[in-house]
């Protein structure tokens, strides 16, 4: 079945949210189909995506969200960190829903200034929570309050060629997927004010794994790929493959553990970086950030097999002096089987050799984990780590563009292999 929301009594600059949602129950109860948003700007607030319909914007539509904070459902789970109540709320819901779909050339728009400087919700434009058969594929999403698209608890789900602009939103990530299983992320373009995409695993029973990221090209504020920080459950059998990060005031990429959970057989390969400040930050430690979990310091979780492989990156960047590879463990908890391969880097350098004194770095104890939570400046410009439990390093090659006095790279508590 193949309906139009302008059947339903849908209008180009109006509250559309009732047509849209008659559309969507109609295709349901006769099957499934799509249920088309023609060429126009139409208006709405929360909308739930029921099982076998697939919602297919015309290359012309733009479905915005409205800017009416009671338009918007509270009935729609959760964001899922600490703190973030704001961003309860989303436009497009589906839970326990299957063969879902948000496909098509147009735009979703979550009115980003509409929410400045407001104490209210910011809502995320899509939340998915217990699904399986998902497929985003072609559409922008652009302009969210937050979040741009968080996917939870769900299997078989398929992101291919969408296009994220998000750069707006200070506390607002790209993709998230929290729990999922068999993802595959390819293609299209992510610009992030925080995290482009994000990897979670916020409950005990809903595993992260067997997850494929490809061709992806990454900007954000802070991370262009976090894999944990939520990190109560277990995040497993990850590969990114193919990916261009650029701009990133942070870490191109940050593995962290954090919750008690465990992240284990990570690879990343062939990655090219342009004008980001680091090109990874891995860590260990205990923090509490899930909006789930107990309150209180968490136990030490695990982290073993993170490989690294093909990464080229080219910064000028020269606003820190941390290194371009930061891992680092506890004293209670160290990380496991790590590799790094065939790396070729040009950095900013700069650094003095008083930045290099070991005892100034601190534990990063039960603080976020964040390059900023070790000091100032860190000893080595190239490679710093400590408290890792084999460590294999082959074919490393970093070149600076101004002196440093530091060295390329420093080990502390650290086993080879």
């Amino acid at each position: 079945m193949r309906v139009d929301i302008s059947s339903f009594g849908a209008k180009e600059n109006a509250d559309c949210t009732a047509a849209i949602q008659s559309a969507i129950d109609q295709c349901a109860k006769s099957g499934g189909g799509e249920v088309c948003i023609p060429n126009g700007r139409f208006l709405t607030g929360t909308i739930q995506l029921r099982t076998g319909v697939t919602l297919e914007l015309s290359s012309g539509a733009i479905l915005c969200g409205s800017g009416n904070p009671s338009s918007y459902s509270s009935d729609v789970h959760r964001s899922m960190y600490v703190g973030e109540q704001a961003q309860d709320r989303c436009l497009i819901f589906a839970c326990g829903a299957a063969r879902i779909g948000i496909t098509g050339r147009g735009r979703i728009d979550g009115q980003y200034p509409m929410f400045v400087g407001t104490d209210g919700p910011r809502p995320m434009l899509i939340r998915m929570v217990d699904c399986q058969d998902v497929l985003i594929r072609d559409v922008r999403l652009t302009n969210a309050a937050s979040t741009s698209a968080a996917i939870l608890y769900s299997q078989d789900v398929c992101i291919d060629n969408v296009r994220v602009h998000n750069q707006e939103a200070a506390d607002g990530d790209g993709l998230v997927i929290d729990g999922c299983r068999d993802v595959r992320i390819s293609g299209g373009i992510v610009e992030s004010g925080r995290d482009a995409i994000c990897i979670h695993a916020s409950r005990t029973d809903h595993v992260a794994e067997h997850i494929a990221i490809s061709n992806v090209v990454l900007s954000a504020k802070n991370s262009g790929l976090r894999v944990g920080m939520i990190s109560v459950g277990t995040i497993r059998n990850l590969a990114v493959n193919n990916c261009v990060f650029h701009d990133i005031d942070e870490s191109a990429i940050s593995v962290q553990v954090t919750e008690g959970g465990i992240i284990e057989n990570i690879r990343l390969s062939n990655l090219v970086m342009r004008e980001v400040q680091r090109a990874a930050f891995v860590s260990l430690n205990r923090h509490h950030c899930c909006v789930s979990a107990p309150s209180g310091i968490p136990p030490m979780g695990a982290m073993r097999g993170v490989h690294f492989s093909g990464v080229q990156m080219h910064t000028t960047r020269r606003s820190d002096r941390r290194s371009a590879f930061i891992i680092v463990g506890s004293r209670d908890g160290k990380i496991e089987n790590v590799s790094i391969c065939d790396v070729d880097m040009l950095l900013a350098g700069g650094g003095e050799k008083y930045h290099g004194r070991i005892e100034d770095i601190r534990e990063l104890g039960a603080g976020r984990p964040e390059p900023r939570a070790l000091g100032s400046s860190l000893p080595a410009y190239g490679l710093y780590a400590r408290h890792v439990d084999g460590l294999s390093l082959k074919n490393l090659r970093f070149r600076i563009d101004l002196p440093d006095g530091r060295e390329a790279q420093v080990l502390d508590d650290v086993t080879t292999f």
